[in-house]
């Protein structure tokens, strides 16, 4: 029998194909992708060491590499953190340009400090890194609201909060509306129809919470806190106007039907459907160890899910994978797999 680890449930196999894009030989982690130009590009961190990679590495880096079928990929750059800890990369793409940001870290047990990004006309050449934010604002994943500009979450690690920071003209992020006033790791989308939604990981709770807003000047709902998963690393993404996330879940004790302790429990990449405030756990991707921090890109009804994990056949603690080498992974299916019976009548926010 197959280790749990690599199964997926609720899934048609057939549907759903999964490339190891980088093999688990030093610790490869934090995910991010983007459709830009016709072709998929991917961003990742890759530590030189391969044991405790997934703390603080100074000569860590940043890999971009792109695909046009999602076949064969090309690493096209490298990009240091200048004798910094980097790490947490995330694009963007303003008109003709790809923008880049990553987050600076100094602490053993990453703790970042502050946001950089990089700019590119050709994914090959990259600028020098200059800071995007003020010091102590960590960005999540930028977002285009129509009528309104650009904005991004960031959680702050001292003040323990969540704001909506706004793009400037000088393209530095600037702190608008409190999302949330406890919050860690944050995702946003725009509703169809006019709005955003918030997705934020709650550290001390061992929690998500789930906040919406009219329009980005207007005050976010009081957050909704689901108990069920913590969700580290959160992607939101929309499918057929139902709305769904990305992270990594701890695994419940099959004894006991409770978490385990976090450092010596089981970690999954997993995906979920939002419903009424609820993450509705729809299956996991073939992950164990330290795994999660996933990129979403969608072309036409196709969907690409980049993610990193230890070797998903050995299922590995999160303390024992976190330690060790990990692997870069791209999942792809249709959007005809999201439709399950369970949900599919559901209202999605």
């Amino acid at each position: 029998m197959k280790n749990s680890a690599t199964q997926i449930t609720n899934l048609d196999q057939r549907i759903l194909s999964l490339k190891e894009i980088i093999p688990p030989i030093r610790h490869n982690a934090f995910t991010d992708c983007h459709m830009w130009k016709g072709q998929l590009w991917l961003a990742f961190r890759s530590a030189t060491r391969r044991f405790a990679g997934h703390l603080s590495d100074r000569k860590s880096c940043i890999v971009i590499m792109h695909t046009i079928d999602g076949k064969i990929w090309k690493r096209v750059a490298e990009i240091s953190g200048r004798g910094w800890d980097i790490r947490d990369p995330k694009f963007f793409v303003i008109e003709e340009r790809i923008f880049l940001y990553a987050l600076l870290n100094t602490s053993i047990d990453p703790k970042p400090i502050k946001t950089v990004y990089t700019v590119s006309t050709d994914g090959y050449a990259w600028a020098e890194w200059k800071d995007a934010a003020p010091e102590g604002r960590l960005l999540g994943k930028p977002i285009a609201v129509p009528g309104y500009g650009y904005y991004s979450p960031a959680h702050d690690i001292k003040r323990k909060n969540v704001c909506l920071m706004k793009l400037s003209n000088t393209f530095f992020w600037e702190p608008g509306q409190i999302i949330s006033s406890e919050g860690d790791e944050t995702a946003i989308a725009a509703i169809p129809g006019g709005g955003l939604i918030a997705i934020i990981r709650i550290e001390e709770k061992r929690a998500t919470g789930i906040t919406k807003t009219s329009d980005p000047d207007s005050p976010w709902t009081e957050v909704v806190i689901d108990s069920s998963n913590r969700l580290d690393g959160p992607c939101l993404f929309f499918s057929d106007s139902f709305l769904y996330a990305i992270g990594r879940r701890l695994v419940s004790d099959s004894r006991t039907g409770r978490s385990s302790s976090l450092l010596f429990g089981r970690m999954r990449t997993a995906l979920f459907f939002i419903s009424n405030g609820k993450l509705n756990h729809l299956f996991d991707f073939p992950s164990s160890g330290d795994t999660g921090y996933a990129g979403i890109a969608q072309f036409q009804d196709v969907n690409y899910i980049t993610y990193y994990s230890s070797p998903p056949n050995l299922d590995y603690s999160w303390l024992r994978g976190m330690l060790g080498s990990c692997g870069i992974y791209v999942a792809t299916f249709t959007n005809n797999i999201l439709r399950v019976p369970e949900v599919s009548g559901k209202e999605s926010i």
